[in-house]
């Protein structure tokens, strides 16, 4: 409990800066991340509600290194006795959000369930990874549009038509077109100091500040299995001839159970903009303000390429809302070592 207070007084007062001399890591890397709630073990697991599709591309490389923005990034402030890993990235995705119930044109506004939602964003990020204290901090602005420019709807019908599930009737109640800005930082530190090559537990505190949602969060980070150390690189790749402890073969199991309270919820409650326009949008006393989440899964690695799948459990985000739960798939690979 202690050490997740030291985090969290990091998290808050730390003299961050956006101009740190780290050490820019080499290379370029993509990763495709792809989230459904049909990626289950169980076909009773299965619900097609709440948050139920998800894609990402990222980026990753230093090209962005000399654009202004980078000033807007911050990092560990840079001190003579270490060097830090650093590493940015571009990133597009598109989320989508449904109802309990798609076969509703016009649903009924009480009992409040979840608003048809799409979100299509563009995210920068940089992330510094401090070896010397066993530290990782993220931090990334997003930019995003709420509403049909989001193209959400397009996307889950041609889904369904394609799979041949029932066509989801509600997509003309979307939350209304609005856009969104997000500030996001994440710090990562080790608990309990070095427990060995196979076990590693990490403690994280999160932040979003923005016109999209605004929490702050707590959890930690497990990880048991045969792994490069977490804190040795951003990418935890195997690098030829870099005289660490990188492992060529990586498999590995990792738990990151979290507490998060929430402020508010656009994609719930409705745009800054535009709020007012939405007939079917959570009023603020029905959200959830504490709520729990779980991810847990598998990764597989050999050299440049890594394979993640996991799955994700959150708590009810409104007081008649339920339990939610997805899978995740991610590819991740080196595209180029300099």
């Amino acid at each position: 409990m202690i050490r997740i207070r030291r985090l969290l007084g990091l998290l808050l007062f730390m003299p961050f800066t956006g101009l740190a001399q780290d050490s820019l890591s080499r290379g370029t890397y993509v990763r495709i991340v792809s989230e459904n709630d049909g990626y289950q073990l169980r076909t009773r697991d299965v619900t097609d509600r709440y948050f139920t599709n998800g894609l990402r591309l990222d980026f990753i490389g230093n090209y962005w290194y000399r654009w202004p923005t980078r000033y807007l990034l911050l990092s560990f402030p840079a001190q003579s006795e270490r060097k830090d890993d650093r590493l940015y990235s571009l990133s597009v995705g598109q989320e989508m959000y449904t109802p309990r119930r798609l076969d509703q044109s016009r649903p009924s506004l009480y009992p409040y369930d979840r608003p048809y939602a799409g979100y299509l964003y563009l995210a920068w990020k940089l992330t510094t990874v401090d070896a010397t204290r066993s530290r990782r901090l993220a931090s990334a602005i997003t930019l995003g549009v709420l509403g049909p420019p989001s193209l959400a709807d397009r996307t889950q019908m041609a889904l369904h038509k394609l799979l041949r599930q029932p066509k989801p009737m509600g997509w003309t109640n979307q939350i209304k077109t609005d856009v969104a800005i997000s500030y996001n930082l994440q710090l990562e530190n080790r608990l309990f100091g070095y427990l060995g090559p196979n076990l590693d537990l990490m403690g994280a505190v999160e932040a979003n500040l923005g016109t999209l949602s605004n929490y702050m969060g707590v959890g930690c980070h497990l990880r048991l299995g045969f792994f490069t150390d977490y804190f040795t690189s951003v990418t935890g790749f195997y690098e030829r001839g870099k005289k660490t402890t990188d492992r060529r073969f990586q498999v590995y199991g990792f738990v990151r159970p979290a507490y998060r309270s929430v402020l508010d919820n656009t994609l719930l409650q409705g745009g800054w903009i535009n709020g007012r326009r939405n007939t079917y949008a959570l009023p603020a006393n029905e959200m959830e303000h504490f709520y729990a989440q779980a991810d847990y899964g598998l990764v597989l690695a050999y050299r440049g390429i890594q394979l993640s799948v996991a799955k994700t459990i959150r708590g009810r985000e409104y007081s008649t809302g339920e339990q939610q739960q997805w899978g995740r798939l991610s590819l991740f690979w080196r595209a180029h070592q300099e």
